[in-house]
């Protein structure tokens, strides 16, 4: 027998059938599936059933080549909060820029630079990275404003690779 929904979709009421149980609500489907209710209910309205509510289809979100399926789960992995996640979506229509640029650190000292993340590597300021990077602090700040992920990691690996070599020799 197939995972089919046996009352009413997109109202909430009636009994589901998934995974050779009957639930009574989408929400009830929801918990046991670990997923969230608009999860059950975009099902739903595109498949008509909940078959495959828990396949690789439900995982909407890749960041870094892994899948995630909340904006939740993503924003944990990135060290971001969930609104940095809906943010870039909205923004971009991606994660590839997710978790780079000035951040907006609370360190209470005002005027000596934000915070730079780009992916787990963090610098105090723009100028500490342009430092790092052997470039000026206005070729840093204008890569970050273009959101120019590549030009920045491509900068870095050049950056370690040097340094790896130093420590070789």
């Amino acid at each position: 027998m197939s995972d089919s929904a046996l009352g009413q979709p997109g109202r909430g009421r009636g009994c589901y059938h998934w995974q050779g149980q009957v639930y009574h609500g989408a929400k009830a489907v929801a918990a046991a599936a670990g997923v969230s209710l608009n999860a059950v209910f975009w099902r739903l309205r595109t498949h008509g059933n909940l078959d495959g509510l828990l396949t690789k289809d439900t995982v909407r979100y890749e960041w870094q080549g892994q899948f995630y399926r909340t904006q939740a789960e993503v924003a944990a992995a990135a060290g971001v909060v969930k609104s940095a996640v809906s943010t870039c979506l909205n923004r971009h229509g991606h994660l590839k820029t997710l978790g780079i640029g000035a951040g907006n650190a609370q360190t209470g000292r005002r005027g000596r630079g934000r915070t730079v993340r780009i992916g787990a590597r963090e610098w105090p300021s723009i100028c500490a990275l342009a430092r790092d990077l052997g470039v000026t602090r206005r070729t840093v700040r204008l890569w970050i404003a273009d959101r120019n992920i590549e030009r920045l990691q491509a900068q870095l690996m050049a950056v370690d690779a040097r340094a790896a070599k130093r420590g070789a020799a």
